[in-house]
Formats: C-alpha cells, structure tokens, sequence
C-alpha cells in the first residue's frame, strides 16, 4: 500500500511534466546563467582552460603521437617552473609539459618505462619529498590521469571535448567561480571571486601573478608539508630509487633520453628542506643510483623562489633554458 505522505508532499521535487514548463524552466535557467555570466565577467574574470585529466590527456596524446618530442614530468613546480615553451625553441622538438599538481611523477615514469615506447627527451623532476616517500595520494593522483589517457572510449573523448568548449568561452564553468571558491572569498575577503593570480596556458604552463599572492604565508605552509613528510625506510628507499633506476635504463636503451632536475627551494621551506634531506644523504645518493643526467636548481643561486617552493616568474626563462642547455651538453 503507498504511503499516505508519499505524493503530495513530494510534488514540488517533480521535473515538469509539460513542454510549456519545460520551457519556462530552460529560460529561467538561461537567463540566471547569463545574468551570472554577465556578474563575473564586469569583475575581471575571462573563460580560462581548466587543468585536469582532460587537458593532461591532451598532453599527453600529442606527445606520445609525436616522434622526438621532449616531454615534462613533475608537480606544480615543475607547471610554474618549467616553460615548454623555451624548452622547445632551445631543443628544437616539440614539448609537452605533463605535470601534475600535487602528484608524484613516479608513476608516470614508471608507465613511460614499461607501457609505451617513448623515444624521446624526459625530463623528470627530482624532489627529495616524493623520491623518498610513498604518499599514496600522491601515487593515486598520478595513476588516476593515467587511467584516463588511456581510456579508449568515445563518449569519454566527447564529454571531454564538451567541457573543454565550455571552459574557454564560459567564465561560470570555470574553477575560479565555483560554489567552493565563492564562499571562501566570501568568507576570507568578504567580496566575490576577482580574476585568479594563476592562469594556465593552452601548453598548461601556469603563469603567475606573485602580487596578489601571500608568499611568506605560501612559504610557510610549504615548509610545514615538508616537516610532515613522513619517509620510507631506508631498505625500501633503496628499493624505490633502484626501480626508478631499472626504468631509466630501459628508456635510454629504446633510445630516449632522461634528465632529472631537482626545482630550487629558498626561504623557510628551502631551510627546512636543507635540514630534513641533506644533500649528500639524498640528492647525491639518489643521483648515484639512478644514474643518468642530473641538474640540482640550487647550484645557481640567481634563481629565486616567490613562496620557498615555486620559481619566481622572471626566473622561469633562465631555469628553463639551463635545462634545454643541460640537454645539449650531455647528448
């Protein structure tokens, strides 16, 4: 028997049921999303690229569908610090920036390794946080935009060919005016969303606007991060350093190159990170076993970092082609 209070009460959650309100709720919704789209963009903000699986997936198609390309493998220091841009006019080779937010590249090489055959440059960015840990956050995030590379089918390349059209010519698709973001700057700044200081490329270089950015307070969260790594024993960091090593080897003998970088650190998270992971216990251990090219950011010490974990924009250039040039003397 049906409820006595199933029907009636629920009737304001039913769709419409008739082509005219059907019709009178497409235009009500059209119009609040104009009248929002109109709202963000009197404020400044534009349609931007959102980065994701998606954009990654783009990357990384067009790198492994091209012969010879150089190719970037990292986190956000590495989508701030690494121009692909410069890298490409130095090199002379296409390249594609395949860096993750918040992942650790491992994975990626490890896939690079043994799931296709790529032959050209790699560059894999090197920190002691990631190469001596197992945070399986980390890991995840990485084998997650994997999975989605290498997912064939076609209502995903679809969907994702819809929210990419969305995404460069709506501003209310986009990250900056999400649910989330308005209500943190409603409650932090106690008005709405203003244009972000990051914006990502078509390349997914992210160009940063360091004046709107709080760097001291960057740089101490990122110290405090650093602080809270919690490190692999020594056996299973000598495991982990010995199969990235394996991985190597078997890229270089299908013909590829592979360099690793290790991005500059400086302020309190740079101080921190002298003190957790001495030089020569990590960085010159790991260069030891692995084996192959190697370029440490702190040997020049010109460059500068604007929250102590990602290169201050007018350094990019510099860094950027130090790499291209670490390149062309070893090959």
């Amino acid at each position: 028997m049906p409820s006595s209070t199933s029907s009636s009460d629920n009737s304001f959650m039913r769709a419409p049921q008739t082509p005219l309100a059907w019709l009178a709720a497409s235009t009500v919704f059209l119009l609040c999303s104009v009248g929002l789209e109109g709202l963000w963009r009197s404020r400044g903000l534009e349609p931007l690229p959102t980065d994701g699986p998606d954009k990654w997936v783009e990357s990384y198609v067009g790198a492994m569908g091209t012969e010879g390309a150089a190719i970037v493998l990292g986190s956000s220091r590495s989508a701030l610090g690494v121009d692909p841009t410069v890298l490409a006019e130095s090199l002379g080779v296409p390249t594609y920036l395949l860096a993750i937010n918040g992942a650790n590249p491992i994975p990626l090489l490890e896939h690079l390794a043994n799931d296709t055959d790529f032959r050209g440059v790699v560059f894999v960015e090197f920190m002691e946080r990631r190469f001596f840990t197992a945070e399986p956050e980390d890991f995840e995030t990485t084998r997650r935009f994997i999975a989605a590379a290498s997912d064939p089918s076609l209502v995903r390349r679809q969907e994702a060919s819809l929210r990419e059209l969305f995404s460069r010519h709506l501003v209310v698709t986009g990250n900056a005016v999400t649910t989330v973001a308005v209500v943190r700057s409603l409650a932090s700044e106690r008005e709405l969303p203003r244009p972000p200081p990051r914006h990502m490329r078509d390349d997914r270089f992210i160009e940063t606007d360091v004046s709107q950015i709080d760097g001291d307070a960057l740089d101490r969260r990122w110290a405090r991060v650093v602080e809270e790594a919690v490190l692999l024993d020594v056996p299973a960091q000598q495991e982990q350093l010995e199969a990235i090593a394996g991985w190597r080897r078997t890229l270089t003998a299908r013909g590829a190159t592979v360099l690793f970088f290790r991005p500059p650190s400086t302020g309190v998270t740079g101080s921190v990170e002298d003190r957790r992971f001495p030089r020569g216990q990590y960085y010159d251990r790991a260069k030891r076993i692995i084996g192959g090219h190697w370029v440490h950011g702190e040997d020049d010490h010109q460059l500068r970092c604007f929250d102590g974990s990602h290169l201050d924009p007018r350094d990019v250039p510099l860094f950027t082609a130090r790499l291209a040039a670490a390149i062309d003397d070893r090959t």
